[in-house]
């Protein structure tokens, strides 16, 4: 984005925070989503590095093999009350940071509620 644009960014960045914080998604919302990192998952599946990749994080994390229909079923099992806790949590004011990189001198960040 231009430098001129980060106020804006920044505004629009922090009230769909504010959004996911304060209002629940919608049970559509969370089963589209749902689906889109189910099948995401599963056309992963059809690289070998991607398969062998997901086995050995699984090793290192967890100290063994998680299955993907084990993955699956946690995905299913996330409710609109578990984002909206997760937000309420992770969205809170304090803590959040935001990092700018651009040119040095380029413009200041005012404070912008969350």
């Amino acid at each position: 984005m231009a430098p001129q644009n980060l106020a804006k960014t920044l505004e629009l960045t922090y009230a769909e925070l504010r959004r996911l914080r304060d209002a629940a998604v919608s049970e559509e919302e969370l089963d589209a989503n749902r689906e889109q990192i189910k099948g995401h998952m599963l056309m992963s599946l059809e690289s070998t590095f991607a398969r062998m990749a997901r086995m050995a994080k699984s090793m290192m994390y967890y100290g063994r093999l998680v299955t993907v229909e084990e993955v699956l079923e946690k995905v299913d099992a996330v409710t609109v009350e578990d984002i909206q806790a997760f937000a309420r949590e992770t969205f809170a004011p304090g803590r959040c940071a935001v990092f700018v990189l651009g040119p040095a001198g380029g413009c200041a960040i005012e404070g912008i509620a969350l």
